[in-house]
């Protein structure tokens, strides 16, 4: 642990880091961080306005995790600072949110006078420029090599799909749409480039299981340079708000941000030049700076640009600029109505299948490791082995025989060899067996009496096939989250097996059922018409 001590001299307050033993209640103020971080965050993004243009959608995306914490940290010890009549306050905190930059703004945002910060502004200015310097370099690099190879798109389309070159969550569910049979006239590939459109195309159309349309990159070397003038007009601007911000990420990922500012410019350009004409195009991840540029140039154009989002929203994660978004469920679209930033917000909400009742086993899902979830900075996969073990001692005492499943979040394979080896052995102590990544959920699911989740995605899946998952969740969720609002919720071993004994009751299981229902209301299989329907 690492203490973050501020210390009164006269009228200034000066800021110093010491080491410092762990406390009992560091979990408590982690959660109370953690909290209190997401609401500034998202004060932040509400101020920065539209006026900010993509820069109101990556600062504050760029905090969500780790950022929200040191900013909730920041904050804490602000506000005890504020208030107290003491010259010495200290605040506890594990050292990889410790910010003495993020401290500083929060404490003059109270009104605090702080002291040894006269070159703040200047290494900020510099981190910028250093990050646009190396983004422009890598920005001109990657077009270079992938500019070249695209497949020629129709110049009139009624359809067109937008996703990122890659196979993961966040492309999968407009995948599945291409097996209806009603494919769009070309596909434009999204993001740093990182695989030959060639394996692109053969990964997609394993997955799919169909022939792909045409593949194109959004970009060129002509279009990078013909975006020059427009891309210095926004690094301008960025420069000027990122002194203001209350968390500035590290040096990679603030490359990241500006790269994508100079793709997204440039992939706006290249649409320009293409005069291509599409009545629709289909997102399947947007709100990040590369791919809202493109969008918006498409906008002016007459184009309706859809985000059909690929998860739960967790709020500022699913922020955009589309015409319209598509949600996986009903309390989502009215969150981001309240949020801004979309024409439109909808969810297809899906009629109300009957209740299935598989008749033994249990199946556990977990994401805890995900570098989303704010702790694991801290506590690496700590999380993801408690839920394993609450959920063990739970079904111990619950559920009786049947196969016990673990299917682990695919983030799983991105951790160390000893970290995957040390959970695999937690899961065998508390009696469950991961799952082969090949299996498919609704094939596990529907095989499985049981279903426990963390707080996922996989939820609101589970309950539009028929099925009755519990929530197994201790972290503070945001009240706006739909999850916050799901009735089957246990934080603790004793309230998950309180849910397996009350579950035996048919009555009880079709009420609560009905309950989460309404609640959520998950949004129906994915259709091509629904999503492109005006």
């Amino acid at each position: 642990m690492t203490t973050l001590k501020a210390v009164r001299t006269g009228d200034e307050w000066c800021l110093s880091v010491v080491r410092s033993p762990a406390l009992a209640e560091d979990g408590v103020r982690l959660d109370e961080a953690i909290s209190r971080g997401r609401c500034i965050i998202e004060q932040s993004y509400q101020r920065l306005g539209i006026a900010a243009g993509l820069w109101q959608l990556e600062f504050p995306k760029a905090a969500i995790g780790v950022g929200e914490v040191v900013v909730g940290y920041a904050d804490l010890l602000a506000e005890a600072c504020a208030k107290s009549a003491d010259d010495v306050c200290e605040m506890p905190m594990p050292a990889n949110y410790v910010s003495l930059r993020t401290v500083a703004l929060a404490l003059r945002a109270r009104g605090c006078r702080v002291g040894g910060q006269a070159g703040r502004r200047f290494l900020d200015a510099a981190r910028f420029l250093l990050a646009s310097l190396v983004a422009g370099l890598l920005a001109l690099f990657s077009v270079m090599r992938a500019s070249v190879g695209n497949d020629r798109l129709p110049a009139q389309a009624d359809v067109l799909f937008a996703m990122h070159g890659e196979s993961s969550n966040r492309t999968r569910h407009l995948l599945s749409v291409l097996r209806q049979g009603s494919p769009p006239a070309g596909i434009l590939v999204l993001g740093r480039p990182q695989a030959s459109l060639a394996r692109i195309r053969e990964t997609w159309k394993k997955e799919a299981g169909v022939a792909m349309p045409p593949l194109a990159r959004p970009f060129s070397l002509l279009a990078l340079l013909a975006s020059m003038p427009q891309s210095i007009r926004m690094l301008a601007q960025g420069f000027r708000l990122a002194s203001e911000q209350e968390y500035l990420p590290p040096a990679r990922e603030l490359v990241a941000i500006v790269y994508r500012v100079l793709l997204g410019a440039a992939s706006a350009a290249w649409w320009r030049a293409g005069r291509f004409q599409a009545r629709t195009v289909c997102y399947g991840h947007t709100g990040i700076a590369d791919t809202t540029a493109l969008e918006m140039e498409q906008q002016r154009q007459g184009v309706r640009t859809v985000h059909v989002v690929h998860g739960i929203s967790s709020g500022l994660n699913f922020c955009g600029r589309s015409t319209v978004a598509v949600f996986r469920c009903g309390r989502d679209a009215r969150r981001h109505e309240r949020l801004g930033g979309y024409g439109q917000c909808r969810a297809h909400v899906a009629a109300r299948p009957g209740l299935r009742s598989p008749p033994t086993g249990v199946l556990l899902l977990t994401n805890l490791a995900h570098p989303m979830n704010p702790r694991s900075c801290a506590e690496g996969i700590l999380d993801e082995a408690c839920a394993l073990r609450l959920a063990g001692e739970a079904v111990a005492v619950s559920t009786g025989q049947g196969p016990r499943l673990w299917r682990p979040h695919p983030t799983f394979t991105s951790l160390s060899e000893a970290q995957r080896m040390q959970l695999t052995e937690i899961a065998a102590t508390a009696g469950f067996r991961k799952t082969d990544g090949e299996e498919q959920l609704a094939d596990l699911a529907r095989s499985s009496r049981w279903l426990v989740s963390t707080a996922s995605t996989a939820i609101v899946d589970l309950l539009g096939q028929g099925l009755l998952p519990f929530l197994l969740n201790w972290q503070p969720l945001d009240p706006d989250a739909a999850l916050a609002h799901y009735p089957l919720h246990a934080s603790d071993a004793a309230g998950l097996a309180a849910l397996f004994k009350a579950d035996s009751d048919m009555h009880y299981r079709q009420a609560m059922f009905e309950r989460a229902w309404e609640e959520i209301q998950p949004s129906a299989p994915l259709q091509l018409t629904q999503i492109t329907s005006g």
